[in-house]
């Protein structure tokens, strides 16, 4: 039974009147009379009892109203979400964070589009490097928030496109228990570390020698004693327990511990980008949505990427 047909049948079911049907339709009313015509040969029962002026519903003719009714809803309603599906306004986008990552900076980006897209389900999903590869080509996540400089980045930047979305400045980590605790940042210098231990953590690349951090203060003349930590958590508790201090992001979980202080040297200059990157054949048609969103609101709070709210020297405070 094809659509027409149930459209004639539930629009006469309506008017009781072909002469309306036929005005609401705009169809001929020999038309109309063929399509219920045609119905009821399809079916094997007559649906309308008729006389010269009006018509009235079988029996059979009232309950199939009842029934098509409440499927022409559903059709509708499927075909409308189908729609948003497709195009992106709906549906489920996975976005990975790096295990460890504050991202609280995004809060407000995010209520916005959740607001604009109320039904885009939403998913946060922690990854770590080892991870990011296989969780992106196997679908685990859709979107990912990493650094532009890192290795894994610069090693697949041309099998994905991205969004750059915030800053990062790097700095030094110390516990409060530390000799410098306290002291004008400022009046210090990388070298006045030269008897610390400094704590690697990259699970990209266990190599010390290889590590950015090692790179950079090996470039300011020093020999720096350096120790591997396997994992965020143990470079925290490394840290908590006094033996040695890390130069890392300011967007780490490290900056929310009341354990320690962020020391920016003015020697460490670093600043690295944060994107939001996807697969190129990822077909996900919310990741076009979200991208130009995350585009718009860039552009009309360009603060998003400017301003770090974990970034504040001890200058800036007055």
């Amino acid at each position: 039974m094809d659509e027409e047909k149930i459209k004639c049948f539930l629009t006469l079911a309506e008017t009781l009147s072909f002469t309306k049907t036929a005005a609401v339709l705009h169809k001929s009313q020999s038309v109309i009379s063929r399509q219920i015509l045609s119905m009821e040969e399809e079916l094997g029962f007559q649906l309308f009892v008729r006389d010269s002026r009006f018509c009235s519903l079988t029996p059979g003719g009232e309950y199939l109203v009842k029934g098509l009714s409440k499927i022409v809803g559903e059709y509708k309603v499927l075909l409308k979400n189908a729609e948003a599906i497709q195009s992106g306004t709906s549906g489920v986008l996975n976005i990975g964070m790096m295990s460890g990552d504050i991202t609280e900076h995004y809060n407000t980006f995010f209520h916005s589009f959740y607001s604009a897209y109320p039904d885009i389900e939403v998913n946060f999903i922690d990854f770590d490097v080892t991870n990011l590869d296989y969780k992106l080509r196997h679908g685990e996540i859709d979107l990912a928030i990493e650094i532009t400089s890192s290795k894994w980045f610069k090693a697949n930047m041309n099998q994905f496109r991205y969004i750059i979305s915030g800053i990062r400045h790097d700095c030094i980590y110390i516990p409060k228990t530390h000799r410098f605790a306290g002291r004008d940042a400022s009046t210090l210098s990388l070298k006045d570390f030269s008897d610390d231990t400094f704590l690697i953590f990259d699970t990209a690349d266990p190599d010390i020698n290889s590590s950015p951090s090692f790179g950079y203060l090996r470039s300011f003349g020093m020999e720096p004693k350096c120790r591997f930590c396997p994992s965020l958590s143990s470079l925290v508790m490394m840290l908590e327990a006094g033996q040695g201090v890390t130069i890392s992001s300011d967007h780490l979980v490290l900056t929310a511990s009341p354990n320690f202080e962020k020391l920016f040297i003015p020697e460490i200059d670093i600043e690295r980008n944060d994107a939001f990157l996807w697969l190129t054949e990822n077909a996900n048609p919310c990741i076009k949505i979200f991208a130009h969103f995350l585009s718009q609101y860039i552009a009309k709070h360009p603060s998003m990427v400017t301003d770090d709210p974990y970034y504040t020297r001890p200058s800036d405070n007055g």
